[in-house]
């Protein structure tokens, strides 16, 4: 549901806009209007009445004309991933991209492989992915998170933790 909403500024002929200066000071201009250029510098007044007092009581100051800013405001749904990005949140970022890659999101399972096994049963705390055993596994090579272990076989399964970039025996 939207809303729309009226804001008033002034404008001198000049085209400067109107600023009220209710700063308090020793350079304070007492409530005085000055102009300014940008738009976003202007005094606004979300009562038109209010506006059209000031503009009558500082009318010696030249004719101003009065404008009206229809602001039109529609709430936005964020996504926490949004709100991560803008914010700079690299753990949450990471966190959504593994929980996509691995399919994880709402399985509350954990996604490591195990060899000869299948995929870990163990439950994450929330916000993370992997489980205790396995958040902490890195990979052999890269030293990134381990996505299983190596299932090579000899005499015994290797067993050493593997990315799927790095597998450990090819």
């Amino acid at each position: 549901m939207s809303k729309v909403e009226q804001l008033f500024v002034m404008q001198y002929v000049t085209g400067e806009w109107v600023r009220r200066d209710d700063s308090t000071g020793p350079m304070s201009t007492g409530g005085y209007p000055s102009p300014v250029k940008e738009l976003s510098k202007a005094t606004v007044w979300e009562d038109k009445a209010k506006a059209l007092k000031y503009r009558h009581t500082c009318r010696s100051d030249g004719p101003w004309t009065l404008h009206a800013l229809e602001l039109q405001t529609t709430p936005e749904i964020i996504t926490p991933a949004e709100e991560a990005e803008a914010s700079g949140d690299k753990e949450f970022l990471e966190f959504q991209r593994l929980a996509k890659k691995f399919g994880v999101a709402g399985t509350g399972e954990c996604p490591f492989q195990k060899s000869w096994v299948g995929k870990c049963k163990r439950t994450p705390e929330v916000g993370e992915i992997y489980c205790d055993a396995h958040k902490d596994e890195r990979c052999w090579s890269c030293k990134g998170q381990a996505t299983s272990d190596c299932g090579h076989t000899s005499q015994f399964v290797c067993g050493m933790p593997q990315c799927d970039r790095h597998p450990h025996h090819s």
